[in-house]
């Protein structure tokens, strides 16, 4: 898990679990291992960087590739999901 601490994770996840809530996390891109945060309880990823691009146009891109995602997480939210 080169994403976030894993010991960072465990304790999102835990609280999260205490309220009998999910774990929704938002990542830059997904690598190879990507479904290991799986086994410490976060439920789902979601990717904002979709394909290999320059820096400066990804990060131009910036602003899209952040709302996107968080627009379908809302969405899900809204349908009780």
């Amino acid at each position: 898990m080169a994403f976030l601490s894993t010991s960072l994770q465990k304790g999102v996840a835990s609280v999260a679990k205490k309220f009998n809530k999910p774990v929704i996390t938002i990542y830059g891109s997904l690598g190879k291992e990507y479904e290991d945060v799986f086994r410490v309880g976060i439920n789902t990823v979601m990717p904002i960087i979709h394909q290999v691009d320059s820096l400066e146009r990804i990060l131009a891109a910036g602003y899209d590739s952040l709302y996107k995602p968080s627009r379908n997480i809302s969405r899900l939210i809204r349908i009780n999901i």
